[in-house]
């Protein structure tokens, strides 16, 4: 039996921990053996273990180098944003393949000290000066992606995760793309008169960047209820997190809290109150599953862009493939908050069928199975990815500057 383990430390909920909680339990099913490196019990191992899954945590360290040790042969999935330092983290001398998700456009980049600047349009900032600087580990970082790629070693979450890297590294590679998986269940939610109140929901982590476009959302809501007679929308959030105390006061709009409900709670909640959802990632997708109408909102990474235009909504099924949030490629095709609602009123049945339909067409499980097992088996490319990212690491300048970076993040 393969044994798998998972590297991806953390004590929260959010979007990545849940991707690799779904492709554990998928590659469960699979009959693969599950693993965590972790010295403390993590949200995925709690989840998993509740769900009824054996887990085998590896905690094992070597004296000197503080590393994980695992002494069996096995298979690591790991985030892409560890691409510089997992061989710091784990010895991989017994891993047959690392297997690298890319769940954020900004998992390599945001390593690189001056990563931030792949992002900006201008010819000078976004390639002459990363390339002038630090041409020696974009250089290296491209051959290994490239070599990544090709040995089925790396797999991105949608096509903007891949345009980025594309860009940034000058790929020229065929990516394989494993979106998030999504549990479609047999309820979907009844046909249902508004009454001349509309139920709208939020599912996320209230952190500080969700809630900068949670209250984009509530900006657009306050308008709405204060122009609009007829109908009047509450906003139902659902999730917790440090920044709650930043989401904006309302005149005209009823905001209802729930804290944090599991996944069974949260069907049976949307499906008996709920009209539509606004949000973006795993809590959009699941929502449409359900058959509610689901608008997608900007990620934060195009905040500034939506932030100066009312036409930041776009519905789910209207996206490109495995997109979960609005980009600044959709403009031609938002909408304003206002329209989404008219959309509503008039569509409503039809268009929560249409967003059901295009999670069973994207994000369904059996497409994932099939891109895992590409991924899984072995092969003589990925022995030799194992061999480059051991050898893989940033220069003591790109470190030092890294360092810094993140000092003065916590300030700022």
């Amino acid at each position: 039996m393969k044994k798998i383990f998972i590297y991806y430390p953390s004590q929260h909920i959010g979007g990545a921990q849940i991707f690799f909680e779904k492709i554990a339990k998928i590659l469960d099913k699979m009959g693969y053996q599950i693993g965590i490196f972790s010295n403390t019990k993590e949200y995925i191992e709690k989840v998993l273990v509740e769900s009824g899954i054996k887990v085998n945590r590896c905690c094992t360290t070597d004296n000197e180098t503080e590393r994980f040790i695992n002494e069996d042969d096995f298979i690591l999935l790991t985030s892409f944003s560890y691409l510089y330092s997992i061989a710091t983290k784990i010895d991989l001398s017994r891993c047959q393949k690392v297997i690298f998700f890319d769940l954020h456009p900004s998992n390599v980049i945001g390593q690189l000290p001056l990563g931030f600047l792949f992002r900006y349009k201008n010819f000078v900032l976004s390639r002459v000066m990363p390339y002038l600087l630090f041409y020696p580990t974009i250089s290296q970082t491209r051959n290994i992606i490239q070599e990544g790629i090709k040995a089925r070693c790396i797999s991105f979450l949608c096509a903007k995760n891949y345009e980025l890297n594309e860009f940034a590294f000058n790929l020229n590679a065929r990516p394989l793309f494993i979106p998030i998986p999504i549990d479609v269940p047999l309820i979907s939610k009844p046909i249902r008169d508004y009454g001349g109140v509309i139920n709208i929901l939020w599912v996320s982590r209230l952190d500080i960047d969700k809630v900068k476009i949670l209250n984009l959302l509530i900006e657009d809501v306050e308008d709405f209820n204060r122009k609009s007679p007829e109908s009047k929308v509450v906003l139902h959030i659902i999730g917790d997190g440090k920044a709650k105390s930043f989401i904006r006061t309302t005149k005209h709009t009823e905001v209802k809290y729930y804290g944090v409900l599991c996944k069974e709670e949260l069907w049976r909640f949307a499906i008996s109150s709920i009209n539509c959802s606004y949000g973006v990632g795993t809590a959009a997708l699941e929502i449409a599953a359900l058959g509610i109408v689901t608008f997608l909102i900007p990620s934060m990474d195009e905040y500034s862009y939506y932030s100066n235009t009312s036409n930041r909504y776009l519905p789910l099924y209207m996206v490109d493939g495995c997109d979960v949030a609005v980009e600044k490629k959709h403009k031609n095709k938002t909408i304003s908050f206002e329209h989404s609602i008219r959309m509503l009123i008039r569509n409503g049945a039809e268009d929560g069928v249409r967003c059901r339909e295009h999670v069973k067409s994207f994000h369904n499980e059996a497409k994932i199975i099939e891109a895992l097992l590409l991924m899984i088996s072995s092969n003589k490319e990925s022995e030799n990815f194992v061999r480059s990212v051991s050898k893989l690491r940033l220069g003591w300048m790109q470190r030092t500057l890294l360092r810094l970076r993140n000092h003065v993040y916590k300030y700022v």
